[in-house]
């Protein structure tokens, strides 16, 4: 497994985050799920990195992929817009992304992670499965045409 540098972003790593989220989710479009990082702007990623809660994953110094996460008041960290260079997908980095927002939900003494992706992404449900997620709720979103699952992993 691939062992990635997990640090805050900077202000000057925007627009290469930009960018890889929107190869990254782009990929889902044909299959139907158009996820609102599709349409990633750099108001949106000034904000978050304002707020503190975007990260980003460094392979050898280049970056390979981001997480955002945000504590909330009911005692859980939400983990979103995780994704991972579409090239190198498939070699651990989401895994690790994941494991790393479960360190950082138990440092900060929250008592889960949660998350949500679409209802009919099997695959990814199925993966945030296998990383010992348990769906507890769904939801339908305003700004996404598909239903969503909540998953959440007790910390």
């Amino acid at each position: 497994m691939i062992k990635p540098e997990i640090v805050p972003a900077a202000q000057l790593d925007l627009p290469a985050i930009r960018d890889l989220t929107r190869r990254a989710y782009g990929e889902n479009v044909p299959m139907g799920f158009r996820f609102v990082a599709v349409r990633q702007t750099m108001n949106g990623l000034l904000r978050d990195w304002r707020q503190g809660i975007l990260w980003k994953a460094l392979l050898d110094g280049a970056l390979a992929g981001t997480i955002r996460l945000t504590p909330r008041p009911q005692g859980w960290l939400y983990v979103n817009r995780l994704c991972v260079d579409p090239p190198l997908q498939g070699r651990g980095l989401g895994a690790r992304l994941m494991a790393f927002a479960e360190g950082e939900a138990r440092r900060r003494g929250l008592l889960s992670v949660r998350l949500d992706t679409a209802m009919g992404f099997a695959p990814l449900v199925d993966w945030y499965r296998r990383q010992g997620y348990v769906i507890v709720s769904a939801a339908k979103y305003t700004d996404v045409p598909h239903f969503s699952v909540i998953l959440e992993k007790r910390i």
